[in-house]
């Protein structure tokens, strides 16, 4: 995303965009942009950081998931 040649740039973006899509915790979907924001740029992940220490992460974990 940080890469000098624009075309790299576009195309790692499109990547990103897709990749936030696929999170499958819910706990984390509300912060997917700030997760973005810290991507796109380091100055930005302080606050990313501050959002996600306020996330509480609950999930239902299935029996047959701690069996692998």
């Amino acid at each position: 995303m940080n890469d000098t040649q624009k075309q790299v740039k576009q195309k790692a973006k499109a990547a990103r965009n897709k990749i936030s899509q696929c999170l499958r915790s819910r706990g984390l979907k509300m912060f997917t942009g700030a997760i973005v924001k810290a991507l796109m740029d380091a100055k930005n992940l302080p606050e990313c950081v501050e959002e996600l220490a306020a996330c509480l992460f609950v999930q239902d974990v299935e029996a047959r998931a701690l069996r692998r």
